[in-house]
């Protein structure tokens, strides 16, 4: 029976006849079925709007959405996304921009008291990697992967932090996964590491939280973690391990200045910085800490720097240091 059909016939019938009706086909629904119209239901016997109510009571299958995002996942790294082949359509595979943004949308919908809100933001995650290993790898139509979806790589590495953080705290295991997103993957043309870990650092509101950041990037660099966790991975090429590990190291003094610590940790980011080119390791450094520390930490890292293990600065870092000391002077 059709909808016009059904309401004519609702209209003319008896009030009796129709409540009837309705307690039949509610009676038949499935356990699920109910539980998922129940709100759509009780809204509109009260009155309210039609059109707002199903709005409101919108709810996402997600043993389906994850079916979805699994497939395409799969399909993506196989490169059946990019290259021509008989399982993914060619209309299909143009449009991959789109479905990567409807997953996105639905995963962002569900709520963080809802049960599948831990495994929405795992999925989050895993899509973050594949557009990360997009960006090196021609998996679609565009390097471009995160400008293509209308998201900046910052913003959605912000969303996945978020909502790993709210779903499993801050402990150092899940901090080492977020720490290695950011330091080691690859990143579009508009981004740096270093600016993906400004994302993770913003997220670490107290001390304590600091505290297990930086023992999660010392696991990260001492021990098999960041191998571990790269082997994991949805794709083990989404990863630069050693480029990580260095990252990782410039993320602990960024912690160190946060915490007011930078002579504390300054020692241990030269040694956990793995260059030939030690005056090119405080360039990076100094760098850094412009944009978050102080004068203070800047000399502080600059004087261990040329002291105890005889960096010869260039010529512009010796004139900022004299600047800087000049000021302090004053």
């Amino acid at each position: 029976m059709k909808i016009n059909e059904l309401r004519n016939l609702l209209a003319e019938s008896r009030e009796e006849s129709i409540k009837k009706a309705f307690a039949e086909c509610y009676k038949a629904l499935p356990k699920a079925k109910k539980e998922e119209i129940d709100g759509l239901l009780t809204d509109i016997l009260k009155g309210s709007d039609v059109k707002k109510a199903k709005k409101k009571n919108q709810t996402v299958d997600f043993g389906e959405l994850s079916v979805e995002i699994d497939t395409f996942m799969e399909y993506a790294y196989a490169d059946l996304y990019f290259a021509p082949n008989k399982i993914v359509p060619r209309a299909q595979r143009s449009k991959w921009r789109f479905t990567v943004k409807g997953f996105v949308k639905a995963l962002t919908a569900v709520k963080e008291e809802d049960e599948s809100f831990g495994a929405a933001a795992e999925y989050l995650f895993k899509l973050y990697e594949l557009l990360c290993y997009g960006c090196g790898y021609y998996v679609f139509s565009s390097t471009d992967t995160f400008r293509s979806v209308g998201i900046p790589q910052e913003e959605f590495l912000e969303m996945v932090v978020s909502r790993k953080l709210a779903a499993e705290g801050y402990t150092k295991e899940n901090l080492e996964r977020l720490i290695w997103l950011g330091a080691a993957c690859l990143v579009s043309s508009e981004n740096l590491n270093e600016d993906l870990l400004c994302v993770v650092a913003d997220k670490l509101k107290t001390s304590d939280s600091k505290y297990i950041a930086i023992e999660a990037a010392r696991a990260l660099i001492e021990t098999g973690a960041a191998d571990e966790l790269t082997e994991k991975s949805s794709n083990p090429q989404t990863y630069d391990v050693e480029y990580g590990k260095n990252r990782a190291a410039l993320f602990i003094l960024h912690l160190a200045v946060l915490l007011g610590e930078t002579e504390s940790y300054v020692a241990y980011y030269f040694s956990a910085y793995k260059s030939r080119n030690k005056e090119y390791t405080l360039s990076r450094a100094l760098w850094r800490i412009k944009d978050f520390g102080t004068d203070r930490d800047w000399i502080t890292v600059y004087e261990y720097a040329v002291k105890k293990i005889k960096v010869k600065p260039a010529e512009h870092l010796k004139k900022e240091y004299n600047e800087l000391k000049s000021k302090m002077k004053a």
